[in-house]
């Protein structure tokens, strides 16, 4: 899949040639920098990326049928009912002037043969199901009448209304504290398992991810340069064993809590121009490993072991220096 911005000042290539699979029941993390495409992948899949934007390239299937082809009416009965996505600032997509149990009723209807009072009712169940402790009384609030914390279960209770298949939280734990942040992580996996539902985790943080997630998508500005099983990338895991630059730079970076004295570690250069990104390997440039075909060649998501793949011309070298 691709998915381009027409700006004036050029084409930024947000998500140039993805392919990720999700499967029933199954977690999966996007991680990466901010600005390598994570969240304009979820907006992909529901339809939602906003102007200037467009996907130009590839198809998104669900239930082996093509969203792409679909029409608006189509895909709004699929967005909200069957793909729930729950967006990284609530304050911006909940709509300030409609009581939090109103947009939810509101959605519910949308998608269900249903009365008004019956969907409110429904709603209160989803604030209850989200752990907002009296859900009767906080479904009359407004969203700048809630914290941080809440506002995002309102988000997620929004999005799990109507049941769906597949769940996208896009930065699900973005601006609350420490323990609320825990408080979500346990919500997500509680009702992933209790709704039997997919579901796609957009973050920036691996913590979340390896905590969380049964298989994990490393994207560099606008690609997925390796993906594979938790249990095989993660630090935490003894069978660890991350091949491509980028991701190992990115658990370098990690702090290391049993360390009493170190040093922090960060992965030298920038992220690029998404409008002129560098030829061959887009992460060439900050690679301490680039030979000349780097530079020259686009490597390919290959599978250098069971359900493991990595888009690196140096993933051979790299997995037999990991074994060491």
């Amino acid at each position: 899949m691709k998915t381009y911005f027409f700006t004036t000042k050029g084409v930024v290539k947000a998500v140039d040639g993805v392919n990720l699979i999700i499967r029933k029941g199954e977690s999966v993390g996007l991680v990466g920098e901010s600005g390598s495409g994570k969240s304009t992948i979820g907006l992909s899949i529901i339809r939602l990326i906003p102007f200037p934007g467009r996907i130009i390239d590839g198809e998104i299937k669900f239930h082996d049928e093509n969203l792409l082809e679909k029409s608006e009416k189509e895909i709004r009965q699929i967005r909200g009912s069957k793909i729930g996505m729950c967006f990284q600032d609530p304050l911006t997509y909940l709509n300030p002037v409609i009581s939090v149990g109103g947009q939810i009723a509101e959605c519910i209807e949308a998608h269900r043969d249903i009365n008004k009072k019956e969907s409110m009712k429904e709603a209160i169940n989803m604030l209850e199901l989200v752990n907002i402790s009296d859900p009767m009384e906080r479904a009359k609030d407004y969203p700048f009448q809630l914290s941080g914390g809440m506002r995002q279960r309102v988000m997620i209770a929004l999005a799990i209304s109507c049941n769906p298949e597949l769940f996208i939280a896009d930065e699900p734990t973005t601006a609350v504290d420490v323990i609320v942040q825990r408080q979500i992580l346990e919500l997500l996996r509680d009702l992933k398992n209790e709704l039997n539902m997919s579901l796609l985790l957009i973050t920036h943080d691996i913590g979340i991810v390896a905590e969380l997630c049964d298989k994990v998508a490393v994207m560099y500005a606008g690609r997925i340069v390796e993906f594979g099983d938790a249990e095989t990338i993660f630090p935490s895991k003894s069978s660890r064993h991350a091949i491509h630059p980028y991701t190992t730079d990115l658990l370098n970076s990690i702090p290391q809590l049993d360390k009493k004295s170190q040093n922090l570690v960060s992965i030298k250069g920038v992220v690029p121009d998404m409008i002129n990104p560098p030829s061959g390997c887009r992460f060439h440039p900050r690679c301490p490993y680039v030979i000349d075909l780097c530079i020259e060649k686009n490597p390919e998501l290959i599978e250098i072991e069971s359900g493991h793949l990595v888009a690196c011309h140096l993933s051979d070298l790299l997995l037999k220096e990991e074994a060491k």
